[in-house]
């Protein structure tokens, strides 16, 4: 009885401890402004593509469901936030929000 108490607790802590959200993966542009628009985000890093070509690389902190993008070529503060498998990426004192999904 002891093993299967400390083997229950022991996946409950990891469930509770899961490191955050799982922002990993392919991610598609969903208006039309950014149809042709793929993130790749792997370990708090993305690739911004357009037409499959680089557009821009970022980093972001992978343990919170919103992040500010540090990002090589923009110089807009953009906040990306995580529900479920859509991303919204809004930009800060601009009237600009786009959605991706999860491919």
């Amino acid at each position: 009885m002891n093993k299967v108490f400390t083997i229950l607790c022991t996946l409950v802590f990891i469930a509770a401890c899961g490191g955050g959200p799982s922002w990993d993966g392919q991610w598609s542009g969903v208006e039309k402004e950014v149809m042709d628009v793929t993130l790749k985000i792997s370990d708090g890093s993305v690739v911004v593509l357009q037409d499959g070509d680089v557009e821009d690389r970022c980093v972001f902190d992978v343990n919170e469901s919103e992040s500010t993008l540090d990002c090589v070529d923009e110089d807009d503060e953009l906040t990306m936030t995580l529900e479920g498998d859509v991303i919204t990426l809004s930009s800060e004192g601009e009237d600009m929000v786009f959605t991706f999904a999860r491919d």
